[in-house]
């Protein structure tokens, strides 16, 4: 299980809160031969202020819109890491030509 901090306003009139949000990453399935494919998706378990547990209590928009920005924060931290790995992997490929140019000479 993951955690996630955000701020979700649950009434027009109301202020912000700051929450934690607890969630299961399940990874998509592609089912293989026998089996529908399935997405990957994310569930909730609580979402809490403090000691007070939330969830129950809130619309269905503010959980979607939590699931939204868990997804977006998740596919920005993949694509990161993916630039990152690409950095590494220009670093490593020039130290290998010089060391093999420098080899020839």
């Amino acid at each position: 299980m993951s955690k996630f901090r955000t701020t979700i306003q649950p009434a027009d009139r109301n202020p912000e809160i700051a929450v934690v949000v607890e969630y299961t990453y399940h990874k998509a399935d592609d089912g293989g031969r026998e089996y529908p494919s399935t997405p990957a998706y994310i569930e909730i378990e609580s979402i809490t202020h403090g000691s007070i547990n939330l969830t129950d209590y809130l619309a269905d928009h503010i959980l979607i819109d939590i699931e939204q920005e868990i997804e977006a924060d998740m596919d920005a931290a993949r694509e990161a890491a993916e630039e990152s790995a690409a950095e590494c992997m220009a670093e490593y490929r020039a130290e290998c030509l010089a060391a093999w140019q420098e080899s020839r000479e």
